[in-house]
Parts: C-alpha cells; sequence; structure tokens
C-alpha cells in the first residue's frame, strides 16, 4: 500500500502505531499457509468457517495477519497419531496368459467343486 507523499510539518507516522496492512491473493495465500484453495475461492466455505476476506470488485484479497489469527484461533491442538501397522496380504500372480475366465467357467469350477465335495 503507498502513501501519498507527506509535507514537510506532518509528524511521522510511527511503525508501532500503524501496521501496514497488505492484501494479498487467492494463490499467495495458499501457498504461504498450505490449507487447501477451495477453503478460500468457495463462498459458501469461507462464511461457514468465517475466514476474513476483504472483496473489492470481485477481486478476493485476504490479510495474511488476519488468516494466521483465525488459523490460530480455529486450530484444533492434537498431538502425533500412533503410526497404524497394516499387514497387506500379496495378491496373487495373474494368469500368465493374461486370460479372463468368463463367468460360465467360474460356475463350472465351482459346481465341479461342489460335485468333488459330494464324492
Amino acid at each position: 500500500m503507498t502513501h501519498p507523499p507527506k509535507a514537510e510539518g506532518d509528524p511521522q507516522p510511527s511503525d508501532a502505531t500503524e501496521p501496514e496492512l497488505q492484501y494479498i491473493s487467492v494463490k499467495e495465500i495458499v501457498e504461504a499457509t498450505s490449507l487447501p484453495a477451495h477453503l478460500f475461492t468457495d463462498r459458501i466455505e469461507r462464511e461457514r468457517k468465517r475466514i476474513p476476506h476483504l472483496l473489492l470488485v470481485r477481486n478476493l484479497r485476504f490479510s495474511m495477519d488476519a488468516i494466521l489469527q483465525w488459523e490460530l484461533a480455529n486450530s484444533v491442538r492434537g498431538g502425533v497419531p500412533e503410526a497404524v501397522v497394516q499387514i497387506v496380504e500379496p495378491e496373487p500372480e495373474p494368469d500368465a496368459s493374461g486370460r479372463v475366465p468368463r463367468w460360465h467357467e467360474l460356475v463350472r469350477e465351482q459346481d465341479g467343486e461342489r460335485c468333488d465335495s459330494v464324492r
């Protein structure tokens, strides 16, 4: 944000009393926060989550300070989840010929197994 040139008699504002507001685009806020883009681009999602934003003639802008405060206020503190160990059985090797059996062949096999168990 640029300010008009000051006259010589005008007092200079101190940095502590007037922080410079900088508004950035959706792309820049997504890169800076690593949050999903739909949080910022979708109007309904912004309103539901009460994300601070500024809409200027169809230009959506965000303040990094406001987003940081919003993120801290809406974050859930959690611990590091324990690793979940899942044993995965290897899949059987597919038929080398690449041929997939037809349904009637599978039914015939199943019927044959049923008949073999009766004998």
